[in-house]
């Protein structure tokens, strides 16, 4: 028996089989990831390691060296970079696509171990991570409110930061300008000197009696208390009181304390980057999700605590959202969702138009939501989400999915014009241009497919939109074959179909043109030559125009957000380089309407962590200027 007789003469069968699939595309619908790309793990793994007061040719000759020695023999390693900035190292190393970033970070660190030992002492511990596109912040938020600089900096790391990080979701959210509290020990160097003291027994000294030790425990009967030491410093003065030497006087032996031989400030880190909104220095919240993560929903996890944060707080610290990036994910799936949907609807009118009936382009149009309902089942069991790509690729296919379906209908048609009852010409209409749909979708889908084993970004990019492609036309086939002639048999059956069928004169409507269609192929027939030679002309200019058109990786999108980034000179110092940001920031501003940006951010200088790897120095920093929306 075929499918198509199958389908027909087991309608209830085939019915609650749709249904099935259709529950599971929905269920699947509701369980997909929204993100603006594809997860992408890129094969680079990523060193820093930070040398405060280090300049770059000390950076690369004392870490940067070492460390590329050491983790160039790691697996599969492909390629190594470096950059040696004022106070950072930054090490790169490239593997190939497809390779286990786990494993590969592992061997790095093995490697690292080796050398560790041969770093600068003073030298802050290497971080060691696989790159990973999810580590750029979802959300970039000012916190502002009635303190100094160093209490916002404060209630931002100790009070909102750890509130945040427990949301689902959400890995780290770091503060960064402001001021950041900092005890500064200036010795003397004449009492140094007058005492006979040692630099570096002073610096061991101050470090060693600031640890926790264990205190153990005491048993006292039938009792036991646990012992807690206190060998943190607690306030500035037990900083003074620290015992750096001693010497011999008149009265015994004198202790020697660091507030005899340095002077102990409470004052602030001295700041390598300097952050303002417009032109007032702030303290910025910068919220990272976890790797996987759901972007859009760890994005509004954050926006819907802010209010507790705040309430928590007392009420009088603000937030003021910069940049969030599901707004932008919200944006591009809402007008590539807005697109499919209105293609669906153009379809069935062009369907209404030519077909004349309004049960047969229902027939067909249904082939829509179900390939695409049934694609989403798919993408969920494979761990794919609903991004750009993926998206896109439903919407390219919108136009296709119907293909088939109109093939099978029309012969279903033509059958039932020329006598055919509704259950004999479905089964014939659909077995009978069975293969020829079926040659025509595997061609198609032959297109696409050799896109999942392009190697590099590319093919990583792109599977999804194969994947949505291939997989939603083949459902296609599916519908064509089967539901098609299913329904056909029941819409186009009975008293109603018959009365459908008795009215097929109305054909002539497009006798004309047929019979211009039929004057054109003649025409074609007979001038075979000038034809092709038209056709290699028109390729040819193709050809041309695509040639000159401009390239680039990936589009850019309107997210109503304008990063500009700027360089001073080389050697130029901070104070120099925020004098060309107030330049560049007057330009700006002057070239924006009034009411068109919501605010002006600037950042120059070196970051810490992860901030440093898109920094190359003092010189060099970035305007972020988030826009008002053209709706708004």
């Amino acid at each position: 028996m075929k499918v198509a007789e199958l389908a027909v003469r087991r309608g209830v069968t085939f019915g609650m089989l749709y249904l099935l699939i259709l529950g599971f595309g929905l269920f699947g619908l509701s369980r997909l990831d929204l993100d603006l790309y594809p997860d992408i793990q890129f094969p680079v793994v990523i060193i820093i390691t930070s040398y405060t007061g280090a300049n770059p040719q000390d950076i690369e000759t004392l870490i940067t060296r070492p460390i590329e020695g050491a983790v160039v023999s790691a697996k599969g390693v492909e390629e190594v970079s470096s950059d040696s900035k004022q106070g950072v190292s930054l090490v790169s190393l490239k593997f190939d696509w497809g390779k286990d970033m786990e494993q590969a970070e592992t061997d790095v660190r093995r490697n690292l171990d080796l050398i560790k030992g041969f770093l600068p002492d003073d030298s802050q511990e290497p971080i060691v991570f696989a790159f990973d596109v999810s580590m750029q912040p979802i959300i970039m938020m000012m916190v502002s409110g009635p303190y100094p600089l160093d209490e916002l900096r404060r209630i931002a790391d100790e009070e909102i930061a750890p509130r945040l990080e427990r949301l689902e979701g959400i890995a780290v959210a770091g503060a960064a300008g402001g001021l950041e509290r900092q005890i500064n020990v200036h010795l003397d160097p004449v009492k140094v000197q007058a005492y006979g003291l040692d630099v570096n027994r002073i610096v061991g000294a101050i470090y060693s009696e600031n640890r926790q030790e264990p205190g153990g425990y005491v048993e006292q009967g039938g009792l036991e208390f646990s012992v807690q030491v206190d060998g943190k410093y607690q306030k500035v003065e037990d900083i003074g009181d620290v015992v750096v030497g001693s010497r011999m006087s008149a009265t015994g032996i004198q202790m020697i304390r660091l507030k005899d031989v340095a002077e102990i400030v409470d004052s602030f880190k001295d700041s390598r980057r300097i952050m303002a909104v417009d032109g007032a220095p702030s303290v910025w919240l910068m919220v990272r999700k976890q790797s996987g993560a759901n972007t859009v929903q760890a994005a509004n996890r954050v926006m819907a605590a802010l209010d507790d944060v705040k309430k928590e707080l007392g009420g009088d610290i603000e937030f003021n959202v910069m940049y969030n990036q599901a707004d932008f994910i919200n944006d591009s799936l809402g007008n590539l969702s807005s697109s499919a949907i209105l293609g669906i609807i153009i379809t069935f009118i062009v369907l209404l138009l030519f077909l004349r009936n309004f049960r047969s382009s229902l027939i067909v149009a249904t082939a829509i939501p179900l390939s695409v309902v049934a694609t989403f089942a798919l993408m969920d069991m494979l761990g794919m989400t609903l991004n750009v790509l993926s998206l896109a690729g439903l919407a390219l296919g919108v136009g296709m999915l119907v293909d088939n379906g109109i093939v099978v209908l029309e012969n279903i048609f033509r059958l039932r014009e020329e006598g055919r009852g509704a259950w004999l010409g479905a089964i014939e209409g659909a077995s009978t241009v069975g293969l020829a749909v079926s040659a025509s979708t595997l061609t198609t889908v032959a297109v696409f497919v050799p896109v999942l084993f392009v190697p590099g970004i590319t093919g990583v990019l792109f599977k999804d939109m194969s994947f949505t492609i291939s997989f939603s036309l083949l459902v296609s086939l599916a519908v064509a074959l089967t539901f098609v002639p299913l329904t056909a048999s029941r819409l186009l059956g009975g008293k109603r179909g018959n009365q459908i069928f008795a009215k097929v004169q109305e054909r002539n409507r497009f006798s004309k043109f047929r019979e211009n269609y039929g004057r054109s192929l003649d025409w074609t027939l007979s001038h075979r030559w000038a034809v092709v030679a038209i056709l290699v002309g028109v390729i040819a200019i193709t050809v041309a125009l695509a040639s000159s058109l401009p390239t680039e990786f990936m589009m850019e999108g309107d997210d109503s957000f304008q990063p500009v980034t700027i360089e001073a000179p080389v050697d130029s110092n901070l104070e120099s380089t925020l004098g060309v940001f107030d330049e560049a920031k007057a330009a700006v501003e002057g070239a924006l309407k009034p009411g068109e940006a919501r605010m002006i951010a600037t950042d120059v200088g070196i970051g810490e962590g992860f901030a440093s790897i898109f920094s190359k120095g003092v010189h060099y920093g970035m305007i972020r200027i988030p826009l008002v929306k053209p709706a708004q």
